[in-house]
């Protein structure tokens, strides 16, 4: 999975004044951060021991929808194989 990269920056003021939106503010560029929180190792063979016992997984998040597919299809609750399987049970 891609780590979310976020940018740092820093201001210093000479007074309490804050100006009226964030964009006024004289920011100075410090650095980028990377962030990445991958699967617990026991995840994908949770999620096919579930579904193989015939309960249907789901993923709810909050992910941007291609951050939560790439994690989906890590985890093993989208994927190639499971979408020619579910076609065929509804069939």
């Amino acid at each position: 999975m891609w780590p979310t990269i976020q940018a740092v920056a820093r201001v210093e003021t000479a007074n309490d004044a804050w100006p009226g939106t964030q964009h006024d503010f004289d920011f100075e560029f410090v650095g980028l951060v990377g962030l990445a929180d991958p699967l617990r190792p026991e995840v994908p063979a949770t999620v096919a021991a579930c579904t193989s016992g015939g309960i249907r997984v789901v993923m709810i998040t909050g992910d941007h929808p291609a951050t939560a597919l790439a994690i989906a299809r890590q985890a093993g609750i989208v994927g190639d194989d499971r979408r020619r399987r579910e076609r065929r049970a509804i069939a």
